[in-house]
């Protein structure tokens, strides 16, 4: 008899076993990954492939197909248990069956068929903030996902044009602030397809018979440029540091000699400034001892 090592809790098991006896994780599944067909129906399916369950009562889809994520052990018992996800619902144990191996096939996030609006938004934020180069970015874009409460929770799946568009449209607010609304759905939307969760991208269909945003005449910033903008204006009215006794002092004399050597037309001129700098001089050197 020969020892494997269990994939999930790194115990040793027999290679006869068909689960782990510490964690009761499935062993040795069969090298098929297609379920067998005798008779015209299933026989068991492959450890590890998944289940398909017909629910009780009166259902238009009573087959449920389901696939465990992952094994748990439960302390107060001691036994393992299985932590199972639904792929779907369906009419039929074909229907269930066909999309039970073409998640075998070709698995694919399952959330992403009810991810919300404020859920893609919390997921594009988080990898999109940290490139920012400054905070103002960030707040000019949570403004203006501020007023898109009305989309929060709506499945990412079931919003078409006429909700993104309705948003820009019946928001009280100005159109600088409806453009970075449009530039914020279209960032997410170009996220949501890149990661599988939405097939078409909305965003940048909208308006296709004209948009009604004004100020065309000049070409939208990109959002975080103009965020940049207002974090300037912002820094640059803020008031300078005051000086330091010695930093004024410093200051005066330099504007002293730069009026004097500006006057300069006489013999008489360039003596007073020597004149000065000696005093000056002679003073520090006073202080000094």
């Amino acid at each position: 008899m020969a020892l494997l090592k269990c994939p999930e809790c790194k115990h040793d098991v027999s290679d006869k076993a068909t689960a782990c006896s510490h964690c009761g994780y499935p062993m040795n599944s069969p090298t098929s990954t297609k379920p067998r067909i005798r008779n015209g129906k299933p026989t068991k399916l492959p450890n590890g492939y998944g289940t398909i369950y017909k629910l009780p009562g009166k259902r238009t889809k009573p087959f449920r197909a389901v696939k465990t994520d992952k094994w748990v052990l439960d302390a107060a018992t001691g036994k393992s248990k299985q932590i199972r996800f639904t792929i779907g619902y369906y009419a039929t144990r074909e229907e269930a069956m066909i999309a039970l191996a073409e998640y075998n096939e070709n698995p694919y996030d399952i959330k992403a068929d009810s991810i919300t609006f404020s859920e893609v938004y919390e997921k594009w934020n988080e990898g999109y903030f940290p490139t920012l180069s400054n905070p103002s970015s960030i707040r000019t874009i949570t403004a203006a996902y501020a007023y898109c409460n009305g989309l929060y929770n709506m499945r990412m799946k079931d919003i078409r044009v006429s909700h993104l568009e309705g948003t820009i449209l019946n928001a009280d607010i100005g159109d600088s602030t409806k453009g970075r609304i449009k530039s914020l759905f279209n960032m997410m939307y170009k996220y949501a397809v890149a990661h599988d969760i939405v097939d078409k991208d909305y965003a940048s269909v909208m308006f296709a018979n004209g948009n009604p945003i004004k100020r065309e005449r000049t070409k939208e910033p990109m959002l975080e440029i103009r965020a940049e903008r207002e974090d300037r204006k912002s820094k640059e009215a803020e008031p300078e540091p005051e000086q330091t006794a010695e930093e004024k002092q410093a200051g005066e004399y330099r504007c002293n000699i730069a009026r004097m050597i500006y006057d300069i037309e006489s013999l008489d001129t360039i003596a007073s400034i020597y004149s000065f700098i000696i005093g000056l001089l002679s003073v520090k050197k006073g202080g000094a001892e």
